[in-house]
């Protein structure tokens, strides 16, 4: 097993077949569920010993699971406030900054982390909420788009496959364009 930290939030877990099934992953493993739960508790406890990070609680991770070959990689994204993020699309740029205009009435600067995608004309926002703070207001955005599935698939294809505009306080940087 190979650890390697992508930034402060974000490890990669680089597992050998043997390793899979010592953590009982195997075929059609969902980081959902019980089992899940329990093989990535024990990474995680892997995780701070090696590294010496501060405990992370499983329900406070993105997970993502890829297959390579006969191992895999999995990818944790931590989460400060514990709530996962949240994947918006949108069909316009003004949208866009209508919501996010509103969001900030709503909710106040930096109450979320934020981060801004861009593909074929269309946009995505990535909202976590910081510590402490609710994922409420969030719900108002579905004036102005759509919200995607949680989940660690659909956030690590849109930071993977789509072309990043603005990667910190995206929310504050889009109201201004309202």
């Amino acid at each position: 097993m190979t650890i390697e930290r992508i930034d402060a939030d974000r490890w990669k877990i680089a597992l050998e077949a043997a390793e899979l099934q010592a953590l009982q992953i195997g075929e059609g493993w969902r980081p959902e569920g019980e089992p899940a739960r329990q093989a990535i508790a024990r990474l995680l406890a892997r995780i701070q010993r090696a590294t010496g990070l501060a405990p992370l609680r499983p329900e406070a991770l993105s997970v993502e699971l890829r297959r390579q070959g006969e191992g895999a990689e999995l990818y944790l994204t931590g989460l400060a406030s514990g709530a996962p993020p949240q994947l918006w699309e949108f069909a316009s740029l003004s949208h866009l900054a209508q919501g996010c205009a509103a969001l900030l009435r709503q909710a106040g600067p930096g109450r979320f982390e934020s981060a801004l995608f861009a593909r074929e004309g269309r946009y995505r926002l990535r909202l976590a909420p910081c510590r402490g703070q609710s994922p409420r207001p969030l719900s108002l955005l579905g004036e102005y788009g759509r919200p995607l599935p949680p989940g660690g698939v659909s956030d690590a294809a849109t930071r993977e496959h789509w072309r990043p505009l603005a990667g910190q306080q995206a929310v504050e940087q889009l109201a201004r364009l309202a």
